[in-house]
Parts: structure tokens; sequence; C-alpha cells
């Protein structure tokens, strides 16, 4: 892996994000009220599990909704679409995406984080089989789980980057030590796993560049 530190690029040619095509569109629930918990308890408290029970939409719906849903959109200076969510990100370009794969019928979905949606993506099934498989064997009885996979649109961030991958890594972190957070408010078992699926992520039907920075099993 190369680990030259990111730079701004020179001359800076914008790019709009990575689009995912849709082949069914599930709109997901938002939380109707909070919780009567402070943070300080939330985060004392936070912990991986490695248990899972079985998730409905509704329970996904509110952790990306809490994490990951765009409030803001923008243009920059360079010409570039930027995005306020609740997690900072490389130059707010909001460069990695949520892929889900689905315990019930092995579906892959996008969250679409400016609609609130989970959209069921073309992927090459067999080759995904096999990397849900190397995730699920890291954790004895994990397969009633969510798969969460963080895909890292790197063409996004090249456009302004020089040796922009550790920033592709770091986005990945925000957003899972963001997601173990608000899982610990949910009430949600979220534990991150060894695997980034950094290759694997080639297998998703798309024409950009995407690669794989990080996994984490919900339930």
């Amino acid at each position: 892996m190369n680990n030259a530190e990111a730079r701004l690029k020179t001359s800076i040619t914008p790019i709009l994000p990575v689009k995912f095509e849709a082949l069914k569109v599930i709109p997901l629930d938002a939380p109707l009220c909070s919780k009567d918990v402070s943070f300080i308890e939330v985060l004392e408290n936070r912990k991986s599990i490695r248990e899972f029970n079985s998730l409905d939409l509704s329970s996904i719906g509110y952790l990306l909704y809490l994490s990951n849903r765009i409030k803001e959109a923008s243009v920059n200076e360079f010409g570039h679409i930027i995005e306020k969510t609740n997690i900072a990100t490389p130059g707010s370009l909001n460069a990695t995406h949520c892929v889900l794969r689905s315990p019930e019928n092995s579906d892959w979905y996008h969250y679409n984080a400016r609609k609130h949606t989970l959209e069921l993506i073309g992927v090459l099934e067999e080759e995904l089989g096999r990397f849900a498989k190397a995730c699920f064997s890291l954790i004895p009885s994990s397969e009633n789980s969510w798969l969460l996979w963080y895909v890292n649109d790197i063409e996004l961030l090249e456009s302004k980057y020089d040796d922009p991958i550790t920033l592709a890594f770091r986005d990945a972190g925000g957003i899972a030590t963001t997601h173990g957070l608000v899982s610990q408010f949910l009430g949600l078992n979220y534990c991150q796993l060894g695997l980034h699926g950094n290759h694997e992520a080639k297998y998703i039907l798309n024409e950009r560049k995407l690669i794989g920075v990080g996994v984490a099993l919900i339930g």
C-alpha cells in the first residue's frame, strides 16, 4: 500500500460523485424521537459485541440516518460538490459509501445518503459471496448479521489530492467510530472486522474505481 502523505493537487479538475445504478429502491425510516441518554453514558458503555440479532430495516435506517445522511450540499471553490454529514470527511467530499449485505436474501445494497434510501445494486454474486463468507468466518454464528462495507470512491479523492489512499482509510475510520457510538445509543450490536475488502470492491458493477476500506457486522 502506498503510504505517501496526501497533498492538494497543484491543478484540480473536479468530477461528480459516483452514481450507483439502483435496481430497486427501499425508503428507510428516520428516528421519530431521541432517547434520554447522555453522550458520556454512550461513550463510556461503547464496546464491540460479537453476538448478533436479526435486525429490521427500521434499525438500519436509524443508524444510517444519524450517521451518514447528507444534511447540506454546496459547491466549493474548485467545483466539487461538498456534502455535510454528522461525520467529518476529507474535503467534505463524502467519498466513502456504505454498502450493505442483507442476511435475509444475500442481496447487496448501497445507502443513498442524499435520499435516505437503500438501493439494490448489481454485483458479481459469486465473488462477493466468497467475500461475505470470509467476513462471517471471523466470528462464529454471525451469518444472521448485516454486513456493512465501507467502499471508497477513490477517483473522487484523486481528483483533488495526490496520494489520497491514507485519506480513504482515515475516512472509513471516522465512519466506523461514529457507527460504533450510534449503535451503542440505539442498542445495536456492532463489531468491526479486520478485513477491508480492498480489491473485492471491483466486483460491484460500476464504471468508477472503487476500493474497500473497512468492514463491520451489525445485528
